[in-house]
């Protein structure tokens, strides 16, 4: 499906995309507001840029387990998007791709994915359960900014870094397992995380940026001598 094919058709209730579609390209269905029902076979490999942003029509999307790549701002501001389950072939999710869905409650993010992109889950306000799989190395800046729900959340090991403002502003986060692979926390990764009581900062940790947990007013922190 050609780049912005279904763009800004506001009468667009539902769709059926046929089994030979193998791509749905960049704003296919961007800012269809009253698309409520789309069905995706299992031919497709890619959900393209900003393919259904917008569509604050959306309350629910079954991504088929053909897909690997779930693109930038796939479903930015799909605002009432409740539940979506991430098939277990997809390697990548695109910058912002689920960002400001302000309904979804959980989500699960499967070892295959190897890519994580910056803001991903940003404003996902009601989000309170992440079950986080991936072997991405690096949870980028923003991921989880403004998780304002978020409470349960588990760092698997592999994960060397947490930038910049990763988990910012998840107000309801109790406590974070951080893995001893972890070596470098961004600036401002954990900053006004109000309800952060526990912390472990591992032994391999050799960089912990400005304002990291600036505003944790409840936190205690053990740390290694070595961090600096």
């Amino acid at each position: 499906i050609g780049q912005s094919a279904f763009e800004d058709c506001p009468k667009l209730t539902s769709v059926t995309i046929p089994n030979s579609v193998t791509k749905i390209g960049q704003e296919a269905f961007c800012d269809c507001p009253k698309l409520t029902s789309v069905t995706i076979p299992n031919s497709v490999t890619e959900i393209g840029i900003c393919a259904f942003s917008f569509c604050e029509g959306l309350t629910s999307v079954v991504i088929p387990e053909s897909v690997k790549e779930i693109g930038d701002r796939a479903f930015y501001f799909c605002s009432n998007l409740t539940g979506i389950v991430i098939p277990d072939n997809v390697r990548r999710i695109g910058n912002a791709a689920f960002s400001r869905c302000f309904n979804i409650v959980d989500i699960t993010i499967p070892s295959n994915v190897a890519e994580i992109g910056a803001s991903a889950f940003e404003d996902c306000e009601k989000l309170s359960n992440v079950k986080y799989q991936a072997k991405a190395s690096v949870i980028k800046e923003y991921t989880f900014k403004g998780c304002l729900s978020l409470d349960t959340i588990s760092i698997p090991e592999g994960v060397t870094k947490i930038a910049k403002e990763a988990f910012m502003n998840c107000k309801k986060l109790p406590s974070i397992s951080i893995p001893s692979s972890l070596n470098e926390i961004g600036t401002g990764a954990f900053k006004n995380c109000a309800a952060l009581v526990d912390c472990t900062l591992p032994e391999g940790l050799v960089s912990v940026g400005k304002d990291v947990f600036k505003g944790c007013k409840s936190l205690g922190v053990e740390s290694p001598e070595a961090t600096n």
